[in-house]
């Protein structure tokens, strides 16, 4: 596939996802930011109120290493931005996402059209795998 329509793709998933993402915000809000269900969520919330890696679960724990640290102390900092700016990181770094994907299959030596279809997939309907309901 040459640069100019690996750039169209790119450009064409991208739009896809922050779409998908924007009309889902709209209309279900709260789905666009972790309610802190999950051991990273914690770690984060833990590390902007009590300066600690610590405390992944539901009960208080102490100090862990239960979790590799990069990607809580990431989640700390967005944790730390108003909202609006929470929800705008969330859209455009998992619409980035969504749009490499078909670069990573090129990597990867997969057919084009292997890469583009999990893109638009992925991109197109974002699901929670657990329940099936829109993520």
């Amino acid at each position: 596939m040459g640069k100019g329509r690996s750039c169209l793709l790119f450009l064409c998933v991208f739009l896809l996802a922050s779409g998908v993402r924007l009309v889902r915000y709209q209309h279900w809000p709260g789905t666009c930011i972790g309610n802190g269900r999950n051991e990273i969520v914690r770690i984060a919330a833990s590390l902007n109120e009590k300066g600690a890696f610590a405390d992944p679960y539901m009960i208080p724990t102490g100090p862990t290493a239960h979790h590799a640290p990069v990607f809580p102390l990431l989640l700390a900092a967005a944790q730390r931005l108003p909202l609006p700016a929470q929800v705008a990181l969330n859209i455009v770094l998992s619409s980035l996402l969504c749009a490499s994907v078909p670069i990573a299959a090129a990597a990867l030596g997969m057919r084009p059209l292997t890469g583009m279809a999990v893109a638009f997939h992925v991109g197109g309907a974002p699901t929670e795998p657990r329940r099936g309901t829109l993520q």
